[in-house]
Protein backbone atom coordinates (compact mmCIF):
# COMPACT_ATOMS: atom_id res chain seq x y z
CA UNK A 1 0.00 0.00 0.00
CA UNK A 2 1.52 3.36 -0.89
CA UNK A 3 1.52 6.05 1.95
CA UNK A 4 1.06 9.32 0.59
CA UNK A 5 2.05 12.37 2.79
CA UNK A 6 -0.49 15.41 2.02
CA UNK A 7 0.27 18.79 1.44
CA UNK A 8 -2.29 21.17 1.55
CA UNK A 9 -1.42 24.82 0.65
CA UNK A 10 -3.65 28.46 1.12
CA UNK A 11 -1.31 31.46 0.52
CA UNK A 12 1.49 29.34 0.10
CA UNK A 13 1.72 27.74 3.84
CA UNK A 14 0.84 24.01 4.29
CA UNK A 15 -2.42 24.02 6.38
CA UNK A 16 -5.30 21.64 7.26
CA UNK A 17 -8.76 22.12 7.45
CA UNK A 18 -11.52 20.11 9.08
CA UNK A 19 -14.05 18.86 6.87
CA UNK A 20 -13.07 21.24 4.18
CA UNK A 21 -14.18 24.56 6.32
CA UNK A 22 -11.52 27.62 5.62
CA UNK A 23 -12.27 29.17 8.55
CA UNK A 24 -11.21 26.40 10.69
CA UNK A 25 -7.21 25.88 9.21
CA UNK A 26 -4.78 25.19 10.81
CA UNK A 27 -0.98 26.56 9.89
CA UNK A 28 1.83 24.18 10.51
CA UNK A 29 4.72 25.26 7.97
CA UNK A 30 5.06 28.98 7.01
CA UNK A 31 7.54 27.20 4.42
CA UNK A 32 6.74 24.13 2.92
CA UNK A 33 9.92 23.38 1.68
CA UNK A 34 11.15 22.53 5.41
CA UNK A 35 8.63 19.60 5.18
CA UNK A 36 10.22 18.59 1.64
CA UNK A 37 13.19 18.23 3.15
CA UNK A 38 11.80 15.81 5.98
CA UNK A 39 10.20 13.70 3.45
CA UNK A 40 13.05 13.60 1.06
CA UNK A 41 15.24 12.36 4.03
CA UNK A 42 12.63 9.17 4.65
CA UNK A 43 12.62 8.38 0.84
CA UNK A 44 8.57 8.87 0.49
CA UNK A 45 7.55 7.86 -3.12
CA UNK A 46 4.87 10.38 -3.79
CA UNK A 47 3.40 13.53 -2.36
CA UNK A 48 -0.16 14.77 -2.50
CA UNK A 49 -0.33 18.15 -3.05
CA UNK A 50 -3.42 20.52 -3.23
CA UNK A 51 -3.06 23.91 -3.86
CA UNK A 52 -6.82 25.07 -1.54
CA UNK A 53 -6.11 28.58 -3.02
CA UNK A 54 -6.79 27.90 -6.25
CA UNK A 55 -9.70 25.08 -5.72
CA UNK A 56 -11.47 28.17 -3.88
CA UNK A 57 -10.94 30.52 -7.12
CA UNK A 58 -11.86 27.51 -9.56
CA UNK A 59 -8.66 28.52 -11.52
CA UNK A 60 -4.44 28.52 -11.42
CA UNK A 61 -2.88 31.07 -10.51
CA UNK A 62 0.75 30.43 -10.67
CA UNK A 63 2.70 27.31 -11.95
CA UNK A 64 6.35 28.42 -10.56
CA UNK A 65 5.63 27.62 -6.93
CA UNK A 66 5.82 24.22 -8.41
CA UNK A 67 9.25 24.22 -8.98
CA UNK A 68 10.47 24.29 -6.05
CA UNK A 69 8.98 21.04 -4.94
CA UNK A 70 10.19 19.31 -7.86
CA UNK A 71 13.60 20.61 -8.25
CA UNK A 72 16.29 18.19 -7.25
CA UNK A 73 13.81 15.93 -5.76
CA UNK A 74 12.50 12.37 -6.87
CA UNK A 75 9.03 12.74 -5.15
CA UNK A 76 6.42 11.92 -7.43
CA UNK A 77 3.47 14.81 -7.57
CA UNK A 78 -0.30 14.33 -7.49
CA UNK A 79 -1.47 17.65 -7.89
CA UNK A 80 -5.11 19.14 -7.68
CA UNK A 81 -6.62 21.74 -6.84
CA UNK A 82 -8.10 24.81 -9.93
CA UNK A 83 -7.34 22.33 -13.26
CA UNK A 84 -10.37 23.05 -15.18
CA UNK A 85 -8.81 22.51 -18.99
CA UNK A 86 -5.80 21.26 -21.27
CA UNK A 87 -3.87 23.94 -21.14
CA UNK A 88 -3.46 24.10 -17.27
CA UNK A 89 -2.52 20.45 -17.91
CA UNK A 90 -0.37 20.99 -20.35
CA UNK A 91 1.64 23.56 -17.79
CA UNK A 92 1.50 21.48 -14.83
CA UNK A 93 3.18 18.70 -16.97
CA UNK A 94 5.70 21.02 -17.92
CA UNK A 95 6.68 21.67 -14.36
CA UNK A 96 6.88 18.29 -13.43
CA UNK A 97 3.57 17.11 -12.47
CA UNK A 98 3.21 13.05 -12.97
CA UNK A 99 -0.70 12.92 -11.45
CA UNK A 100 -3.94 14.61 -11.92
CA UNK A 101 -6.10 14.87 -9.49
CA UNK A 102 -9.47 16.03 -11.07
CA UNK A 103 -12.72 16.65 -8.70
CA UNK A 104 -15.26 19.48 -10.03
CA UNK A 105 -14.72 19.11 -14.12
CA UNK A 106 -15.12 15.47 -13.93
CA UNK A 107 -18.64 16.01 -12.72
CA UNK A 108 -19.23 19.03 -13.66
CA UNK A 109 -18.10 18.83 -17.44
CA UNK A 110 -17.21 15.24 -17.95
CA UNK A 111 -16.52 16.40 -22.11
CA UNK A 112 -13.88 18.52 -21.46
CA UNK A 113 -12.54 15.25 -19.04
CA UNK A 114 -12.69 13.18 -21.67
CA UNK A 115 -10.87 15.94 -23.85
CA UNK A 116 -7.74 15.95 -21.46
CA UNK A 117 -8.08 11.81 -21.20
CA UNK A 118 -7.61 11.99 -25.01
CA UNK A 119 -4.28 13.98 -24.83
CA UNK A 120 -2.82 11.84 -21.69
CA UNK A 121 -2.26 8.58 -20.45
CA UNK A 122 -5.26 7.80 -18.20
CA UNK A 123 -3.40 6.11 -15.67
CA UNK A 124 -1.77 10.08 -14.93
CA UNK A 125 -5.82 10.92 -13.74
CA UNK A 126 -6.95 10.35 -10.56
CA UNK A 127 -10.73 11.13 -9.64
CA UNK A 128 -11.24 12.92 -6.67
CA UNK A 129 -14.75 11.84 -5.31
CA UNK A 130 -15.81 13.80 -1.95
CA UNK A 131 -18.12 11.84 -0.38
CA UNK A 132 -21.32 12.60 1.91
CA UNK A 133 -23.91 10.04 2.19
CA UNK A 134 -23.03 8.36 -0.78
CA UNK A 135 -22.97 11.38 -3.25
CA UNK A 136 -20.43 13.65 -4.46
CA UNK A 137 -19.83 16.99 -3.69
CA UNK A 138 -17.90 19.00 -5.41
CA UNK A 139 -16.71 23.18 -5.83
CA UNK A 140 -14.78 22.78 -2.05
CA UNK A 141 -17.45 20.91 -1.03
CA UNK A 142 -19.79 23.64 -1.11
CA UNK A 143 -22.00 21.90 -4.72
CA UNK A 144 -23.40 18.53 -4.37
CA UNK A 145 -23.17 16.92 -7.53
CA UNK A 146 -25.87 14.55 -7.20
CA UNK A 147 -24.03 11.87 -8.97
CA UNK A 148 -23.41 8.77 -6.45
CA UNK A 149 -19.85 7.57 -5.84
CA UNK A 150 -20.62 4.28 -8.07
CA UNK A 151 -22.22 5.71 -10.84
CA UNK A 152 -18.85 8.24 -10.80
CA UNK A 153 -16.67 4.99 -10.51
CA UNK A 154 -18.32 3.82 -13.58
CA UNK A 155 -17.99 6.89 -15.42
CA UNK A 156 -13.98 6.54 -14.78
CA UNK A 157 -13.77 3.55 -15.98
CA UNK A 158 -15.23 4.01 -18.92
CA UNK A 159 -13.08 6.65 -19.77
CA UNK A 160 -9.87 3.77 -18.42
CA UNK A 161 -9.09 5.64 -15.77
CA UNK A 162 -9.11 3.41 -12.78
CA UNK A 163 -7.66 5.28 -9.83
CA UNK A 164 -9.73 7.23 -7.01
CA UNK A 165 -9.29 9.53 -4.52
CA UNK A 166 -11.83 8.63 -2.20
CA UNK A 167 -12.60 11.20 0.64
CA UNK A 168 -15.70 11.04 3.57
CA UNK A 169 -16.17 14.42 3.95
CA UNK A 170 -17.26 13.62 7.74
CA UNK A 171 -14.29 11.84 8.46
CA UNK A 172 -11.85 14.61 6.55
CA UNK A 173 -9.24 16.45 9.07
CA UNK A 174 -11.41 14.65 12.53
CA UNK A 175 -8.75 11.89 13.24
CA UNK A 176 -11.73 9.66 14.26
CA UNK A 177 -10.61 7.20 11.67
CA UNK A 178 -11.39 6.34 8.21
CA UNK A 179 -14.66 5.10 6.71
CA UNK A 180 -14.05 1.37 6.41
CA UNK A 181 -17.03 -0.01 5.54
CA UNK A 182 -17.12 2.46 2.61
CA UNK A 183 -13.54 1.51 1.09
CA UNK A 184 -14.32 -2.24 1.70
CA UNK A 185 -17.77 -1.85 -0.48
CA UNK A 186 -16.29 -0.19 -2.92
CA UNK A 187 -13.42 -2.74 -3.50
CA UNK A 188 -15.53 -5.76 -2.77
CA UNK A 189 -17.60 -4.00 -5.70
CA UNK A 190 -15.09 -3.06 -7.78
CA UNK A 191 -11.97 -4.70 -7.95
CA UNK A 192 -10.26 -3.44 -10.73
CA UNK A 193 -9.94 0.14 -9.33
CA UNK A 194 -7.38 1.60 -7.29
CA UNK A 195 -8.81 3.10 -4.34
CA UNK A 196 -6.24 5.62 -2.51
CA UNK A 197 -8.33 6.33 0.46
CA UNK A 198 -8.27 9.85 2.02
CA UNK A 199 -9.58 11.62 5.32
CA UNK A 200 -9.77 10.35 9.31
CA UNK A 201 -6.25 8.50 8.78
CA UNK A 202 -5.07 8.51 13.27
CA UNK A 203 -3.11 5.69 13.52
CA UNK A 204 -1.11 3.00 12.40
CA UNK A 205 -3.81 0.52 13.31
CA UNK A 206 -5.59 2.44 10.76
CA UNK A 207 -3.25 1.88 7.84
CA UNK A 208 -3.39 -2.00 8.68
CA UNK A 209 -7.27 -2.28 8.30
CA UNK A 210 -6.57 -0.35 4.99
CA UNK A 211 -4.13 -2.55 3.71
CA UNK A 212 -6.12 -5.25 4.77
CA UNK A 213 -8.74 -4.00 2.55
CA UNK A 214 -6.99 -3.74 -0.32
CA UNK A 215 -6.92 0.01 -1.10
CA UNK A 216 -4.19 0.97 -3.66
CA UNK A 217 -2.74 3.68 -1.39
CA UNK A 218 -3.83 6.81 1.55
CA UNK A 219 -2.89 9.96 1.94
CA UNK A 220 -1.78 11.10 5.45
CA UNK A 221 -2.01 14.41 5.82
CA UNK A 222 -2.90 15.92 9.55
CA UNK A 223 -2.01 12.95 11.76
CA UNK A 224 1.51 13.79 10.99
CA UNK A 225 1.53 17.50 11.36
CA UNK A 226 -0.12 16.41 14.87
CA UNK A 227 1.97 13.59 15.53
CA UNK A 228 -0.40 11.33 15.75
CA UNK A 229 2.12 8.91 13.31
CA UNK A 230 5.54 10.19 12.52
CA UNK A 231 6.83 10.08 9.63
CA UNK A 232 9.73 7.63 10.70
CA UNK A 233 6.87 4.86 11.70
CA UNK A 234 5.19 5.48 8.27
CA UNK A 235 8.24 5.28 6.30
CA UNK A 236 8.77 1.95 8.20
CA UNK A 237 5.08 0.92 7.78
CA UNK A 238 5.28 0.53 3.77
CA UNK A 239 5.43 2.15 0.64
Amino acid sequence: MLIIPAIDLIDGKIVRLKQGEYNSKTVYFENPLDFIEQLKEYNFQRIHLVNLSNADTEKISDYSFLNDFIYDTELKIQYGGGIRNASELEHLSNAGVDYFIIGSLFFSNNNEFKNMVSLYNPERFIISADILDKNVYIRGWKENSNINIDDAIRMGLELKTNTFLITDINKDGMLQSPNFDLYKELKEKYPEIKIIASGGVSSLDDLEILEDIGVYGVVVGKAIFENKISLKELKSFGN
